[in-house]
């Protein structure tokens, strides 16, 4: 199977179809929920539609990409549930929280595992986990992080330096759009710190470039 054949299988797939709206539905029930139990319920029904979308072609590589983004997703899964039971102070479970978070949306300084899932996806899988996969996951950060204009600070310029000198010595076009995702994303937890509508407008633009690429 060709990459456009890949690519077409995404919509065309009654499977993959299901996938998607699972994936999708994830996405709208962290968004709108009111618990952080419901929006952990979220985050993993995302998960478990995405994985399967990975795989949908069969290829090693993508059985390889698959495993390292459920390793990569699991374990701030964990974390965000350690916190939910077990953890009672309210700043060590907010650090916690953003830790996970930092995790999932790979972005620095745990953003090791993003170009190498990226590089080895289709790219309609590549997309959505650059655009789609970011959304969720990025406004719960807002939340965890907004009150600590220090640490914000702190992984935006991290974020924004690495994705740049990263993307220099890539040669190859998908590693080049992780590294790129990754230095936007800092710039646009940046934008928190001036305001909400600043952020809103910059991720939504940020999506739309990105998608056209």
């Amino acid at each position: 199977m060709n990459k456009h054949q890949s690519s077409f299988s995404l919509t065309t797939s009654p499977a993959n179809l299901l996938f998607t709206t699972a994936l999708l539905s994830g996405i709208l029930l962290t968004l709108s929920a009111h618990t952080w139990f419901s929006i952990w319920i979220g985050l993993e029904l995302n998960l478990f539609g995405f994985i399967p979308l990975i795989i949908s072609t069969n290829k090693n590589q993508e059985k390889e990409a698959a495993c390292k983004y459920f390793l990569a997703q699991a374990a701030p899964s964990a974390i965000f549930l350690l916190c939910l039971l077990l953890v009672t102070d309210l700043h060590l479970s907010s650090l916690f929280l953003t830790i996970a978070l930092l995790i999932k949306i790979g972005m620095t300084p745990c953003h090791q595992w993003f170009p190498s899932v990226i590089n080895s996806l289709p790219w309609a899988q590549a997309w959505i986990l650059i655009t789609i996969q970011k959304i969720a996951p990025f406004f719960l950060l807002i939340q965890t992080i907004n009150n600590s204009p220090i640490l914000t600070s702190i992984v935006a310029g991290l974020s924004s330096i690495v994705g740049g000198i990263g993307g220099i010595n890539q040669t190859l076009l998908r590693p080049l759009i992780a590294y790129s995702s990754i230095g936007h994303i800092g710039w646009i937890l940046r934008a928190i710190l001036i305001s909400n509508r600043s952020d809103t407008l910059y991720f939504t633009s940020y999506l739309l470039i990105i998608s056209t690429t």
